[in-house]
């Protein structure tokens, strides 16, 4: 728990490891601000300060990760969650002239993530440019069955799976993986929850079954806060 990663960072503050989980610890609580302050890699501060508001500061570090092209996914997030898909569209080009190149320098099951390839998919998809879709689909689909050959069943992978069902037009699929994340004690826990992870699941808001979902990861959240001495949070 929490408590033990805390002890271990203590001893341990200079092991970079550490200060991961420890970040991953208060992010998976809500507590975006101590989450933000450790800055215990980029990733986990851009979350933290997006998951705050703070979404301009999220996006200049996410700028810089592109820059030096350590990480190019957060970006493409950022405006993805912002429902930017022309800027999307208009980052990737000034990039690569095919999702196959994209692919290659940003592998689906190396750095460059599954999510990425996904939100691409959605911007290409409200700029109805089949072709790109279809081709970052098809490697969403890809990446996602070699990791379910593989037998790997982390929680996120579910919520990718559950986005590409979305968009694939397959509403019960999609909420039945969503299902599947949260029984893995995923924790989204900036406004709009499991909303936020993309806009076609925005679309899901309102749905009885999506915001069943939504209160039972909630519930688990918020179980965690109350060991730790913490007020409950809302999404």
């Amino acid at each position: 728990g929490l408590k033990l990663i805390k002890q271990v960072a203590e001893a341990r503050p200079d092991v970079a490891s550490v200060k991961n989980w420890l970040g991953g610890a208060y992010l998976s609580t809500a507590q975006f601000e101590l989450a933000a302050e450790l800055g215990s890699n980029p990733w986990q501060q851009i979350i933290a300060l997006w998951s705050l508001g703070r979404t301009e500061e999220a996006t200049l570090l996410a700028q810089e990760q592109a820059a030096n092209g350590e990480n190019v996914g957060m970006m493409i997030f950022l405006l993805t969650d912002s429902g930017r898909a022309a800027d999307v569209v208009q980052f990737f080009d000034e990039r690569w002239d095919s999702v196959d190149a994209y692919v290659t320098d940003y592998p689906p099951l190396g750095r460059g993530g599954v999510g990425t390839l996904l939100d691409l998919a959605w911007a290409f998809g409200k700029l109805e440019d089949s072709n790109r879709f279809d081709q970052a689909m098809a490697h969403s689909r890809l990446a996602l069955d070699q990791q379910i050959e593989l037998g790997y069943k982390y929680p996120f992978l579910y919520v990718d799976e559950a986005i590409y069902q979305a968009m694939s037009g397959d509403r019960q699929r999609s909420l039945e993986s969503l299902a599947l994340a949260v029984d893995g004690h995923i924790t989204i826990t900036s406004p709009g929850g499991l909303a936020r992870m993309s806009p076609v699941l925005k679309e899901f808001e309102g749905d009885p079954e999506f915001e069943a979902l939504q209160q039972r990861m909630l519930d688990h959240i918020n179980s965690q806060r109350f060991e730790l001495g913490l007020e409950p949070v809302q999404i």
